[in-house]
């Protein structure tokens, strides 16, 4: 793997983790859910990444990025 491709995907993690904590999209839809907000071209390239860490774009984001990422909040 290319030094490239794991700054793209961190790039992915990242935006993921921006989009949910904004509340624009939410952590148990499916990836493919961010490509309403990423170039669909690069999108297309970060699909075969994916698919080398045994994601699909029908997984949920909550795959893509690390649970420990969030703050255990109560339910209110």
């Amino acid at each position: 793997m290319t030094q490239a491709n794991k700054y793209n995907l961190r790039a992915l993690q990242d935006k993921a983790i921006y989009l949910v904590e904004e509340g624009f999209i939410g952590r148990y839809q499916p990836i493919y859910a961010l490509s309403l907000y990423i170039n669909f071209c690069e999108f297309a390239l970060l699909e075969m990444e994916l698919k080398q860490r045994n994601l699909q774009i029908g997984s949920r984001i909550i795959d893509l990025i690390n649970n420990d990422t969030f703050i255990d909040q109560p339910n209110p």
